[in-house]
């Protein structure tokens, strides 16, 4: 099939370089492997749910999984366009880069709503998968906003609400209510003040991706299909809720995964002229994000292979284990 061979290509760029996982994302859930509890007992002030799942999964194998997953989803959200999957992988290995990131496993939920709200699948597994997104950043609660315009019910808000019903109960009940508060949400609400500025080097590729959104748009309006674009345009416009502190291109990945599905989702409706237009511009983007890849991959490549011969990190964790650390 052809899906495989995207896949294929998928992933050898994502073994073509290390994968980077910060520090945190190694540290926070080593802690919980010791029985420590997000917040009550250590700081943190992203959600908690992703460091259950590394606990319990290797990052590396978790990245790969990720990355791969969602490629399949936009094939099949994209009913099988291999042209559009193949621009998504261009995309994603742009915007990603190897480093293990919230964002990514967001957009991977985030994906799957989608995927589900198109098929007319259950509102209740649909509310429950928002739920368990918001937990990995309560931001990513975000998303009731376009499950809201397109399925016009409050049954997927109502669950997520019971989720963080349940979290808040169940943090009362171990004395860490309060740290909860203060990380989870009056930490984050100081820290975005603090904005570093967008973090796309090449401000070629920006100028064109902007340009292409305006253009579909207006051939969305002009050809009368607001309804059909609506889902992938609230999706894009929503994941800018993650670029208030763009401090790396990983939060770019959202955005960019439903930018490639809006600008998909408008060249299969409109007419042919237009179609034309959007895949001269899909070409020439192209372009620009293998030159840019290039570059940037030989850069990290040396980067990572410098890093990996810095062993004090793992030095720390092998002491740490060593010491049974409680």
């Amino acid at each position: 099939m052809a899906i495989n061979l995207v896949l294929l290509i998928h992933l050898a760029f994502l073994l073509s370089i290390p994968i980077h996982i910060w520090p945190e994302l190694s540290f926070l859930p080593w802690l919980v492997t010791k029985g420590l509890v997000p917040y009550r007992d250590f700081f943190d002030h992203h959600g908690f749910f992703l460091s259950y799942i590394l606990a319990l999964v290797p990052g590396d194998a978790l990245y790969i999984v990720t990355q791969l997953t969602n490629t399949v989803l936009v094939y099949k959200i994209l009913r099988k366009s291999i042209f559009f999957t193949l621009f998504f992988v261009l995309v994603s290995v742009f915007t990603s880069e190897n480093f293990l990131w919230y964002e990514g496993v967001i957009t991977m939920l985030y994906l799957l709503i989608y995927l589900l709200l198109i098929q007319k699948s259950s509102l209740v597994l649909i509310g429950l998968l928002a739920g368990l997104v918001s937990l990995i950043k309560p931001t990513a609660a975000i998303i009731l906003i376009p499950i809201l315009l397109y399925r016009r019910n409050l049954i997927p808000h109502l669950v997520t609400g019971l989720v963080w019903v349940i979290v808040f109960m169940t943090y009362w009940i171990i004395g860490g209510l309060s740290p909860l508060i203060s990380n989870l949400f009056l930490f984050n609400q100081f820290l975005f003040k603090y904005y570093e500025g967008f973090p796309v080097g090449d401000k070629r590729i920006l100028l064109l991706s902007a340009c292409m959104i305006i253009f579909c748009v207006y051939a969305a309006i002009r050809s009368k299909i607001i309804r059909l674009v609506l889902l992938p345009f609230s999706y894009m416009f929503v994941s800018l809720v993650f670029l208030r502190l763009a401090y790396g291109k990983e939060h770019l990945v959202p955005i960019a995964t439903f930018f490639v599905i809006f600008v998909a989702t408008t060249f299969a409706h409109t007419s042919r002229r237009n179609k034309i237009l959007l895949a001269g511009a899909i070409c020439v983007l192209s372009l620009a994000l293998v030159r840019q890849i290039n570059y940037r991959y030989a850069i990290i490549r040396t980067e990572r292979a410098m890093a990996a011969r810095n062993t004090t990190l793992s030095n720390v964790a092998q002491f740490l284990n060593q010491s049974d650390y409680r």
